[in-house]
């Protein structure tokens, strides 16, 4: 839990655009709106995407950006990789050292992934093994059920297919072979900055 003097929060005023940029500054996905002494709400990732993909979904900008062009201007494709053999602890130490919230998994039958919430609840919450001791192919999401974007693709439709989906991660596949990974939060910060 984050101690009250740690907390970062928003007036009501703040625009959508200026809770991303805190949200983002501080790598977290969900911020109190504060007036007075009392919290009014929390607004969170997934609210201001459903928000924005119902914009989008309402009066589409001019020219629709692709996935290639949101990676470029992240500074490349980009995605985490353990190979299948890797354990549950070792994906987890390695979603916080890059600060990743998501890893791509490789096998000779394909690619999986695994979440920060695959970890959460399905490993966390039991608190019954070491991380180390489960392998990672038995919490990840696998390939045929992975929902994936072509580079092609249009980011607002991602946003959208994120947001009925319930995740915040899609693996980018060019030529049948992953070359990415974006998130929501790689999405929200590229409309509203």
């Amino acid at each position: 839990m984050t101690p009250k003097s740690s907390l970062i929060t928003a007036p009501p005023s703040f625009t959508l655009d200026q809770c991303v940029k805190a949200m983002h500054a501080g790598s977290f996905r969900h911020l109190p709106i504060v007036e007075g002494t009392g919290v009014r709400a929390v607004i969170s990732m997934r609210d201001i995407a459903q928000h924005v993909a119902s914009a989008l979904a309402k009066a589409p900008v001019g020219q629709p950006t692709t996935v290639r062009e949101l990676m470029e201007a992240k500074g490349g494709p980009s995605c985490v990789e353990l190979p299948s053999s890797s354990s549950v602890g070792a994906a987890v130490e390695m979603m916080r050292s890059t600060r990743a919230g998501s890893i791509l998994i490789s096998s000779s039958e394909g690619f999986g992934i695994i979440t920060e919430r695959d970890y959460l609840t399905k490993v966390a919450v039991y608190d019954e093994a070491n991380p180390h001791d489960i392998p990672v192919t038995d919490i990840m999401t696998t390939s045929p059920y992975v929902k994936t974007v072509s580079a092609t693709g249009r980011i607002s439709d991602c946003l959208s297919l994120m947001v009925a989906g319930g995740f915040r991660h899609l693996p980018v596949v060019d030529k049948a072979e992953v070359v990415g990974v974006i998130s929501m939060r790689d999405i929200l910060h590229y409309f509203l900055k």
